[in-house]
């Protein structure tokens, strides 16, 4: 596997994570439970920069800077997609997944 495509992915992944620990310090911050907001809030943010260092890291890797683009845009949409039926209980229509299939085969023809 390419050190490019690794670097996608994890970034990928990091972003999808982020958004989570993002919307956890939003519920600690309605329940004024300011400490454990404020640990979600860091964790959200760190993550997120991982991803966004990992982005850079790969852009100097990869080369095409358009894959990189396509694949961290593409990927946590599946990512978070996947992440709302396990985590929410989210029913995910046949639109949607008809998307995620587009979306699919974008990637393998790039």
């Amino acid at each position: 596997m390419d050190l490019c495509f690794i670097c996608l992915l994890a970034c990928s992944i990091c972003w999808t994570i982020s958004p989570i620990f993002n919307s956890r310090a939003g519920k600690y911050y309605e329940e004024k439970d300011y400490t454990n907001m404020l640990e979600a809030g860091i964790t959200g943010f760190s993550v997120g920069m991982i991803g966004t260092i990992l982005f850079i890291i790969a852009t100097s890797l990869c080369d095409s800077l358009s894959t990189s683009v396509v694949y961290t845009y593409a990927l946590p949409i599946i990512f978070t997609t996947i992440a709302s039926i396990f985590l929410y209980g989210e029913v995910i229509s046949i639109k949607t997944w008809f998307g995620i299939f587009l979306i699919l085969c974008g990637l393998y023809v790039i």
